[in-house]
């Protein structure tokens, strides 16, 4: 019986752990799944904000559209160039890497 009953206690244990360690592969999932969505925030509001200044966004969606990154990655030094843009050179990088990791531009950065 006492056998029986520290088989039990070890088994609740152990059931125990599993689903807290779950619990927080899910939680990880969770944040991880947080933070990617912040960011692509965060890069959509960047470039809205410095490409509006100039341009609507849906100009800009259709350049994403049928432009590669090399086109694009011009197009952004262009822009960069203009002195009322206000866009620095690791701004015209934040922007490129919106563009390559979150509007689905067509072939990403060699």
């Amino acid at each position: 019986m006492s056998l029986l009953k520290g088989l039990s206690v070890i088994i609740f244990l152990w059931c125990i752990l599993i689903s807290v360690g779950c619990g927080k592969s899910e939680q990880s999932k969770d944040q991880e799944q947080l933070l990617t969505t912040k960011k692509h925030l965060e890069s959509v509001l960047f470039v809205e904000n410095k490409c509006s200044k100039c341009h609507p966004m849906d100009r800009i969606h259709k350049a994403l559209g049928n432009k590669n990154y090399k086109e694009l990655e011009e197009i952004v030094d262009r822009m960069r160039m203009k002195p009322e843009s206000g866009i620095s050179e690791a701004d015209a990088e934040k922007i490129l890497e919106a563009f390559n990791n979150f509007y689905m531009m067509r072939p990403a950065k060699p």
